[in-house]
């Protein structure tokens, strides 16, 4: 866990923060910085090391050592609006769903609520010239950091904020070493290395290119700032982001399902609105090509059942109304 305070990032705040929320706080190092700056703020965090929360305890105001999707929040005292500040400071990579983490935040947030964020950039020269050379070496710390989960570009990280109720407001960068002082020359739109030539790289992009982290300052969208993002959120797919599994985790699952004296038997509930059946259709034949097939599955639709799936034993169609149906 690191120890230092991210001076950068709340270099982005636009007014003093009052009730902070730090997810991911580590030993509570920016959060001693806030509170010696704005000595009136009252600053929480949430952090799962150890080690690194009983540092924090002697810093800042509440550490919370749980789980971000375990958290009553109503019981720390936290309530609906009352967050002004939201610190998510490099944390959003190592979450299997920083979608539904952001979506949770939301609503304890006020309406001029300031949310810093900080990711990793997967756009990173030095990185995508690793790549080209058929290396990606994990790191303990840094770019790849063994523990990252997710990997976000700058228009990634602004498509993730927008899809969950969040709008960009301004951002920044943090240099990465050995690129800080890389130059081009005037008028290039060229940027070449030991592997690859990039071509119509405009200046923004090439700041990218040297950035170690993007950061934002981001805000709550307000109910009408909704119909201008470019597309409804599909927060289906969101989920699905977070939660499908990877070829090797099936791999490893299917390895020791086998190795067990007495095999499980898995018993699905899908629950199907009406407009909702191409996506019911998917996951009846991503069932018919498990690795594991000691599974029934039970439907509960508006529509009967169709023929197509009619004589298939492991299957139970229920019909329901809409009233009814949940």
């Amino acid at each position: 866990y690191h120890d230092h305070p991210r001076k950068e990032l709340l270099s982005l705040l636009e007014r003093p923060p009052r009730r902070v929320l730090d997810v991911g706080c580590a030993t509570g190092a920016t959060g001693e910085l806030i509170k010696t700056a704005w000595p009136d703020s009252h600053v929480t965090g949430i952090e799962l090391n150890r080690a690194a929360a009983a540092r924090a305890v002697g810093r800042i105001d509440q550490v919370i050592g749980e789980k971000l999707e375990d958290i009553d929040f109503a019981a720390h005292g936290i309530q609906p609006g009352s967050i002004d500040t939201l610190l998510l400071a490099d944390v959003l990579e190592h979450l299997y769903d920083p979608w539904g983490a952001l979506v949770r935040l939301r609503p304890l947030l006020s309406e001029d609520a300031q949310v810093l964020v900080s990711l990793p950039n997967a756009r990173n020269l030095w990185l995508l010239n690793e790549l080209a050379s058929g290396r990606f070496p994990y790191a303990s710390e840094g770019l790849l950091d063994i523990t990252h989960i997710r990997w976000f570009t700058r228009a990634e990280m602004e498509k993730m904020l927008r899809e969950t109720g969040y709008r960009v407001l301004r951002s920044g960068r943090t240099p990465a070493a050995g690129l800080q002082d890389l130059t081009r020359p005037a008028g290039s739109t060229t940027v070449e290395t030991e592997k690859i030539v990039l071509k119509n790289v405009s200046d923004e992009e090439f700041e990218d290119l040297k950035a170690l982290q993007i950061l934002m300052l981001a805000k709550p969208a307000a109910p009408g700032e909704a119909a201008e993002a470019e597309e409804t959120p599909d927060f289906y797919r969101l989920w699905q982001l977070g939660h499908s599994y990877l070829k090797r985790d099936a791999m490893w699952m299917a390895e020791r399902i086998e190795a067990m004296p007495a095999p499980p038997r898995f018993h699905l509930l899908a629950l199907a609105r009406a407009g909702r059946e191409d996506a019911l259709a998917n996951n009846i034949k991503a069932l018919g090509h498990q690795f594991f097939d000691a599974w029934r599955l039970t439907i509960v639709a508006e529509t009967a059942m169709p023929e197509a799936v009619a004589g298939v034993e492991r299957i139970r169609w229920l019909t329901a109304t809409p009233e009814t149906l949940l």
